[in-house]
């Protein structure tokens, strides 16, 4: 479905969930790379290129709003979308007004994840 040079960093702490996104995602035909927190993602995001940051909302350490915002104070062009079991209206809406393109509720339907996916490919990044 998609082509293997397609880069994705995953920023997820949870295990189980990441097992299931990462595996939806290289079913896919993505290249994932997993890091468990903010930090760590800031520091490969820095070295390394992705087409897309898919992140947690809440995590340790640095969450997925300070993680996006960072990297949109650094002047960084990227895509993103965050992960999040929260129905909290607030959190959501900072993912978005930090430059997230979108966020998934967990448990992640893998069919509206990946469309989801597909149509944040095919946008700039912001």
């Amino acid at each position: 479905m998609n082509s293997p040079q397609i880069r994705i960093l995953l920023a997820e702490d949870n295990d189980t969930d990441a097992l299931i996104t990462e595996r939806t995602l290289t079913k896919s035909g993505f290249s994932v790379t997993r890091v468990r927190n903010g930090v760590e993602a800031l520091q490969v995001f820095r070295t390394e290129k992705f087409d897309l940051l898919i992140t947690d909302l809440f995590m340790p350490g640095k969450n997925g709003i300070e993680l996006i915002s960072d990297l949109r104070q650094e002047g960084t062009a990227f895509r993103s979308i965050v992960l999040t079991a929260s129905k909290e209206d607030e959190s959501l809406l900072r993912s978005l007004n930090v430059g997230a393109m979108d966020f998934i509720q967990k448990p992640i339907n893998p069919h509206i994840f990946l469309a989801k996916i597909q149509l944040i490919l095919k946008q700039q990044p912001i």
